[in-house]
């Protein structure tokens, strides 16, 4: 059984879409999809040792920061301004997209090789190659949108 939206804590959740690499299950209430379980520290780390994922991810670059400004319009609808946190940036396609949009951006990675490449495309924003929870552990700033 699926747990609690982890946004809203709702437990009316249904299965959005399930596949050899896990489960995504929907919020009735918020509609946030998430993926439950979710894979263990060391086989995040796995993911990203063979041959990084940032290598795949970046050819069509153009059409993924173009899609990044489209959910950045729909987010804006929560929070139209202020301080935006990428958890999972890749190559900062949405921290630009939330400059751009007029956010104090920020992009968190685990993976160098993508942050690498997301500060050399888009160098006024600010990324840092840590997972979330390094992350949290010595942050002390507060963000209106988390992605």
């Amino acid at each position: 059984m699926p747990p609690a939206c982890q946004v809203c804590g709702n437990a009316a959740v249904a299965p959005y879409h399930a596949d050899a690499q896990g489960a995504l299950y929907r919020c009735a209430a918020c509609t946030f999809v998430f993926l439950h379980p979710i894979p263990s520290a060391d086989v995040q780390a796995g993911l990203y040792e063979a041959e990084g994922i940032g290598a795949r991810y970046f050819p069509k670059a153009e059409r993924k920061l173009a899609r990044a400004r489209g959910r950045m319009r729909k987010l804006q609808r929560f929070a139209p301004r202020g301080h935006f946190l990428d958890a999972g940036c890749n190559g900062g396609f949405m921290v630009e997209a939330a400059r751009q949009a007029g956010f104090e951006a920020v992009g968190v990675e685990p993976d160098p090789a993508s942050v690498s490449w997301a500060m050399e495309h888009f160098p006024a924003n600010r990324f840092v190659v840590a997972t979330i929870e390094q992350f949290a552990d010595g942050a002390d700033e507060a963000f209106d949108a988390v992605y």
